[in-house]
């Protein structure tokens, strides 16, 4: 009977010990840098100042992570929406992403509409990277926040209705 108590007191006290050990497990979720390769896909614009969006309005922004040799070797992105009208529009243009030291990265680009080049409303620090989502926050409005998810594709009702400026 000795023997299984201390048998078994020595189990309690293992657990206990290493139970109590530091755990270098992140909590949370695990952000990714904010690079060319992991902005790089199909994303879904999916809240707007803590506003879900809904199928319609939509936007869908294809970020683009290899250089674009045609255009003096930037990253190009395409973008599908009804923000602003009933019709669908397609819009293509250029993306940069800033990266200082000890700073947020920022995203900013323009449009090409073929009628000259008009810059993005903001620029954007991006944070919260994971695989499935981001966010994206106005550099001269912290209240504008944009969170997109990513998926597989814009859907094709969506691109064949669609019209280029």
């Amino acid at each position: 009977m000795k023997k299984i108590f201390r048998i078994l007191l020595g189990s309690l006290m293992l657990v206990a010990a290493t139970a109590c050990e530091d755990s270098d497990e992140q909590v949370g979720p695990r952000y990714l840098d904010v690079d060319y390769a992991n902005v790089a896909g199909v994303w879904r614009l999916a809240e707007v100042n803590g506003i879900m969006q809904d199928e319609n309005p939509y936007l869908y922004l294809i970020l683009n992570c290899r250089a674009d040799e045609d255009r003096d070797n930037l990253r190009t992105f395409e973008s599908y929406d009804n923000m602003n009208s009933g019709l669908s529009r397609h819009v293509e243009g250029i993306y940069n992403i800033k990266a200082e030291e000890d700073e947020l990265p920022v995203i900013g680009g323009y449009y090409d509409h073929g009628i000259g080049i008009n810059l993005w409303e903001h620029d954007y620090y991006v944070t919260e990277l994971t695989a499935e989502r981001m966010v994206w926050t106005a550099t001269d409005n912290p209240d504008d926040i944009s969170v997109y998810e990513r998926c597989d594709a814009v859907p094709e009702e969506i691109v064949k209705g669609t019209r280029s400026l």
